[in-house]
């Protein structure tokens, strides 16, 4: 079902060059975090296993 979520477990704040980097396999999703690329807020294993669809 698409749409929003009142309370998702997990969101994913990035720019649109990093993301498109990071599905061209030219941006390490860790290394865009660690560099402050992406921001995280919630559940940050979730986000951990989100890094096999984000490459």
């Amino acid at each position: 079902e698409e749409g929003q979520t009142a309370t998702p477990n997990v969101t994913l704040s990035m720019s649109a060059p990093d993301f498109l980097a990071m599905a061209n396999g030219q941006l390490n999703p860790v290394s865009a975090f660690m560099q402050g690329k992406i921001r995280v807020t919630g559940d940050m294993g979730l986000a951990m296993r989100l890094q096999s669809i984000l490459t």
